[in-house]
């Protein structure tokens, strides 16, 4: 358990590099998400969380700064095999988590491949695999 967060320091390290690229593709969304009722999330392949967290915590951030109320949904995709338990454990009660801070965000897990359909399609907001 856990194995994948303990030893993916340098995915970690490369995806936190993607931060600021995050901030700058949401920049001018505020008209687009001022037209929606949800934001939807997508992280495929999710594993353990840990390297989610990096992403997903500054684009809430800056979804948070255009639109403070907006209900947020985040569903983390991975294959059945995932350890699930971990991913729930840390995006919910680690000190990496996201969704303590905000009662508007919606959490989510799927145990179906990214080589799959998993969403109907344009129900996707932001996508990204770490």
């Amino acid at each position: 358990r856990d194995s994948y967060n303990t030893y993916s320091s340098s995915q970690r390290e490369i995806t936190s590099m993607t931060v600021q690229i995050i901030q700058i593709a949401l920049k001018d969304a505020d008209q687009w998400l001022s037209n929606n009722k949800t934001f939807a999330i997508a992280d495929y392949g999710s594993s353990e969380g840990k390297n989610s967290t990096i992403v997903i915590k500054p684009l809430l951030q800056a979804i948070r700064s255009l639109s403070p109320t907006i209900p947020i949904t985040v569903t983390h995709t991975d294959l059945p095999s995932n350890d699930f338990s971990s991913l729930f454990k840390t995006v919910l009660f680690s000190e990496d988590s996201y969704w303590k801070r905000d009662e508007n965000i919606f959490v989510y897990a799927t145990g179906i491949s990214f080589y799959e359909q998993i969403f109907p399609p344009s129900s996707i907001h932001f996508g990204f695999s770490t």
